[in-house]
């Protein structure tokens, strides 16, 4: 009984099948680790663009209304005969601020609403209070960020500088706390009509991360409550993504999230994992069914290319083989379609040749011994 041998074409589409089949497997497995990573940095790139726009908006909107009061208080003082500390702790209420400084042209602070300003050297304060000195020259307005003050580093304020018409300028400033009381209608509109994505959001936060404007209202509440971060956001750097379980419309999400700080303010940005990867699964699935059809193709030509150069001329020697083999040594291999089937086909024959020279030789030593042994027969047979 013998065994049913394999075809080689069998076998060959069946390595072939397999080696597409792993091609095609790694392809869509490094696609799409690229995908997610390409998609990845497109929210990234996202969220710093929104905590961008919000944390220019607040900065915009502070500057406008610390400068408004600024110019107010300059305008006020201009017109008064003379400047003094009581004149501008008398203003304090009335401007709703924290603090009015007159600054003589000599750069020291004349007077003061805190009394233990006056008489301090904008010059030695270093880069916080000397850049306001540029109102001496030909510079009208000045304003700067929250940050911390020349005189006493432990004290933060925002500022702002007009000069005056007699001479010197004024300079009014904020605490963390007069300032976000006074900028806090600009900032929930600011964020609340704010859209990352299609349900992303944002959240403006103090700087103990206690909620001051959202989406939902949930104003003085702990962010980490309300959105159910476990992450201690006070270790994560700025404008660093990071994924968190957050609760979006009821439902805890994962998500993109991302903040930075401005003015005393921290702001984060929330960004839906499902939402940012909505393109990647839609560009996915569309590859997968190119490389489909690409793997596919190119199987079906790999294997009927073989099939034709190289599995149709095997047919044709083995066709000619069979013929031989069954006593037609009259039968000529001639495939030559390429230089190997060629040599195939010359060894072939040439081997044939050798054969039907050795039959022939072997049939006339035959004849030869036949006629020879009649020869002795005859020789040995009486006479008659």
């Amino acid at each position: 009984m013998s065994n049913k041998m394999k075809k080689i074409s069998a076998s060959f589409q069946q390595w072939l099948l397999l080696i597409v089949g792993i091609a095609f497997i790694v392809t869509l497995v490094f696609l799409g680790q690229y995908q997610t990573k390409l998609f990845t940095d497109s929210a990234n790139n996202l969220l710093k663009i929104y905590i961008k726009d919000v944390c220019y908006d607040i900065y915009s909107v502070s500057n406008k209304n610390l400068l408004t009061l600024t110019k107010a208080v300059a305008t006020e003082v201009n017109n008064a005969d003379l400047i003094t500390s009581e004149q501008l702790t008398s203003m304090l209420e009335k401007y709703d601020v924290t603090e009015i400084n007159y600054i003589a042209t000599n750069s020291f602070i004349q007077a003061s609403s805190n009394a233990d300003f006056v008489g301090f050297d904008m010059n030695k304060g270093g880069v916080q209070s000397s850049e306001f000195l540029a109102l001496l020259g030909a510079i009208t307005e000045y304003i700067q960020p929250f940050q911390p003050i020349g005189y006493d580093p432990q004290i933060y304020r925002k500022y702002a500088g007009v000069s005056l018409a007699k001479g010197g300028f004024i300079q009014v400033g904020y605490n963390e706390e007069d300032y976000h009381r006074a900028i806090k209608t600009a900032v929930n509109e600011v964020v609340k009509n704010r859209h990352v994505g299609e349900s992303g959001f944002l959240i403006v936060t103090d700087s103990e991360w206690r909620i001051v404007s959202d989406r939902y209202n949930n104003k003085n509440q702990p962010v980490t409550i309300v959105t159910a971060m476990t992450k201690d956001l006070n270790t994560i750097g700025k404008d660093e993504m990071f994924e968190e379980g957050i609760y979006i419309d009821g439902a805890l999400q994962r998500c993109f999230c991302m903040h930075n700080e401005i003015e005393g303010y921290k702001v984060i940005a929330v960004y839906p994992y499902s939402e940012a990867m909505v393109s990647r699964n839609v560009s996915l699935k569309v590859m997968t069914a190119m490389q489909i059809l690409i793997f596919g193709l190119l199987f079906v030509m790999i294997f009927l290319l073989v099939r034709q150069l190289v599995v149709k001329n095997i047919h044709q020697v083995n066709r000619a083989l069979s013929a031989i083999t069954e006593g037609k040594l009259e039968t000529v291999v001639d495939v030559r379609s390429h230089e190997e089937f060629d040599a195939l086909s010359n060894d072939i024959n040439a081997t044939v040749d050798t054969l039907k020279r050795y039959i022939k030789e072997a049939e006339e030593r035959i004849d030869a011994e036949l006629a020879f042994a009649k020869a002795i027969q005859h020789a040995a047979l009486p006479s008659v």
